[in-house]
């Protein structure tokens, strides 16, 4: 399988972007029970803002007649070449689906989709060798979202391409079946420690507000920690039960304090060569400042000055606060395509 790990350690665009993928499904997911004003909803929505409307994809104007057939868990191992290691989780939790697509009982393509607020997303699209003109991906191309439309559940479908020589081709491929493409920077910050503001006032407020690495957190207070998480009037992108032990239990930090009720979360995963802020949840603002005052400090004294940080942003709220603890930080080029029903 294609973990998306090059052989360096260093992470290939299609990985980055599926780190931002998951964090975008995990709020998304969360906001879905609350009633009150979605914000993770309407920044997803943002992307869709100025689309227009379409009737049908404008090349093929018939559908191009595929058998499919959508595949359980169990069964994606007969296709393991074609999937990538890091979506294999999320298609055994149902986040993903697999469907395999046929013409005349000829192995014709494959696409693992995910469904969000609403909207179809073209995940991963795998070809036969044999047929990796463009013609053909049209076709299965302007299948998927044909059928899609012919459900009748979602508002459209889009698919996100993280730049690449290879992803080119595609791009116009999108295009020239009419969807609506625009190309834009992505939403995952990547700099190094060396890159990282000493600001004074997050420096300060660590010196007020201890937080320590989660490696001392007792099971007791885990517990504690996930019922206020559970209760927590907003939305917090992390997976429930939370998965502790995936995290660096050396670089995570946490700060709560159990008699006044106020914590503050920073989850830290390690991904080839990258360390990627999973979660930066506070309270309140100073207990968030607190948390990234503790991070610079540690970061400082016990990482390489070379170390890479991944931060996915899918809340707007966090953006400025990214910016300003790294203003260098960089941002691919990502093209997104929008079939609007």
């Amino acid at each position: 399988m294609n973990t998306g790990i090059l052989d360096d350690g260093s992470l290939s665009s299609r990985l980055k972007g599926d780190i931002y993928w998951k964090k975008q499904k995990l709020i998304l997911r969360a906001e879905e029970a609350t009633q009150r004003e979605n914000k993770a909803r309407a920044h997803f929505y943002s992307k869709f803002a100025e689309r227009g409307s379409y009737d049908g994809p404008g090349l093929f104007e018939e559908n191009v007649h595929f058998s499919e057939s959508c595949l359980s868990p169990t069964q994606i191992s007969a296709y393991s070449e074609l999937i990538p290691e890091n979506y294999v989780s999320q298609i055994k939790n149902a986040s993903l689906k697999v469907t395999v697509y046929k013409r005349e009982e000829e192995f014709a393509g494959l696409a693992i989709t995910g469904i969000h607020s609403g909207w179809l997303e073209i995940v991963w699209v795998a070809l036969p060798q044999d047929k990796p003109d463009g013609v053909h991906t049209k076709e299965l191309m302007t299948h998927i979202i044909l059928n899609a439309k012919e459900f009748g559940g979602y508002k459209g479908v889009f698919a996100e391409l993280h730049m690449s020589p290879e992803e080119n081709r595609m791009k116009d491929i999108l295009s020239e079946i009419g969807m609506d493409i625009i190309e834009k920077k992505n939403n995952l910050y990547e700099f190094r420690i060396r890159d990282m503001e000493k600001t004074k006032t997050l420096l300060d407020a660590a010196d007020r507000i201890p937080c320590v690495p989660l490696l001392f957190l007792t099971d007791r207070e885990k517990d504690e920690i996930e019922n206020m998480l559970y209760n927590e009037a907003g939305s917090v992108p992390v997976q429930m039960p939370v998965p502790w032990s995936s995290f660096r239990q050396d670089l995570s930090l946490v700060h709560y304090d159990s008699a006044k009720k106020t914590l503050g979360l920073m989850l830290v995963s390690q991904v080839g060569d990258s360390l990627v802020i999973d979660l930066l949840y506070g309270k309140n603002p100073m207990i968030t400042a607190a948390i990234l005052g503790t991070a610079i400090r540690m970061a400082s004294d016990e990482l390489p000055a070379s170390q890479k940080v991944l931060v996915p942003i899918v809340l707007s709220a966090t953006r400025p606060i990214v910016e300003k603890l790294a203003p260098d930080a960089t941002r691919e080029e990502l093209v997104e395509a929008v079939f609007r029903f």
